[in-house]
């Protein structure tokens, strides 16, 4: 029996913000392991490298303690990293303070992610928060996106959905895909604000145009459903297709079921195999829509296919 296709975006309704934030600080707030978590960062690593090299220790130190903001930034940071010399949080903590009460932006956020994790410092949600109010009046988009999921889930301080929504739009105005997202989802679920389904519109198609797949993914559903835009099942498939190539799971499941029902352009068994199996090997429950596809194909339709999806595959793998 042909299994029965939901709706777009009716499966497991991707809207669990607080879910998405806990497994985004669990994931990518290790301060440790986030050597490389954006440019800044791996531009003052990589000046930390250098001044192992060619300035010396000594002369890192003599120039931090001399009052240099940049060096006083450089040393916490090789310390807090454990980079070009010993892991030393309070060494750490000394020398990024002096940088924050100086001025320097990436010091707030650092400081603010210390005792957020309480890495080196006891927690300190009021602390933390300090420190990304500083950070973001220096111009920190990290630490709107920091204060943001704070409020939003209540970690260290009274949860606030409208401060949330209020930080997460001002770091979507700045370039914050991630931050796009989120807001969209508030606005979506009524976080923080009335249900409003244009403006969770409006934030996933900020979030997409600055190349966050999980904002394609809910504007592509939208649209494929028409749910706050007038529906419009070929631009929810060009957006659909949009998260998919960038290895969104759902996003690639969504768009083969289009393909397999010829919703948003012509009917291609070929294209919605190729999908609906990349799917499956990036974790979409996507296996009865899969194997109800590959029933209709062809020999030389599941050769092509093949070919479609080793080309991808490949093609990711650069």
């Amino acid at each position: 029996m042909k299994p029965k296709t939901p709706p777009p975006g009716k499966s497991r309704p991707d809207t669990d913000i607080e879910m998405r934030l806990r497994t985004r600080f669990r994931h990518t707030r290790s301060l440790r392991a986030d050597r490389h978590g954006s440019p800044v960062r791996a531009l003052i690593l990589a000046l930390a490298a250098f001044a192992a090299t060619h300035v010396g220790a000594d002369a890192l130190q003599d120039a931090a303690g001399a009052g240099d903001q940049n060096a006083q930034l450089q040393l916490g940071v090789e310390y807090l990293e454990g980079y070009a010399r010993d892991f030393n949080p309070r060494q750490a903590l000394k020398w990024l303070t002096r940088a924050a009460k100086g001025g320097t932006a990436e010091a707030s956020l650092r400081l603010g992610e210390m005792y957020q994790q309480g890495h080196g410092v006891r927690t300190n949600g009021k602390t933390a928060v300090k420190w990304y109010k500083r950070a973001a009046a220096g111009g920190s988009t990290a630490a709107l996106l920091n204060l943001a999921s704070m409020y939003a889930m209540g970690m260290g301080v009274r949860a606030n959905p409208e401060l949330s929504l209020r930080y997460f739009t001002r770091a979507a105005e700045a370039g914050s895909g991630e931050a796009a997202l989120n807001a969209g989802l508030m606005v979506a679920r009524g976080q923080g604000v009335e249900p409003d389904p244009a403006e969770a519109v409006r934030f996933f198609r900020m979030g997409a145009e600055l190349g966050d797949a999980n904002s394609a993914f809910e504007l592509g559903r939208m649209y494929a459903n028409g749910a706050g835009v007038q529906k419009d099942e070929a631009r929810g498939l060009a957006m659909l297709l949009r998260a998919a190539e960038q290895g969104h799971a759902r996003a690639q499941g969504l768009s083969g079921v289009l393909h397999a029902e010829g919703r948003g352009g012509p009917q291609d068994d070929v294209e919605a195999f190729k999908w609906l199996s990349l799917a499956v090997v990036n974790g979409a429950d996507a296996v009865a829509h899969r194997d109800s596809v590959a029933g209709r194909l062809s020999d030389d339709q599941r050769s092509e296919a093949q070919r479609r999806i080793n080309t991808w595959l490949v093609g990711r793998s650069r």
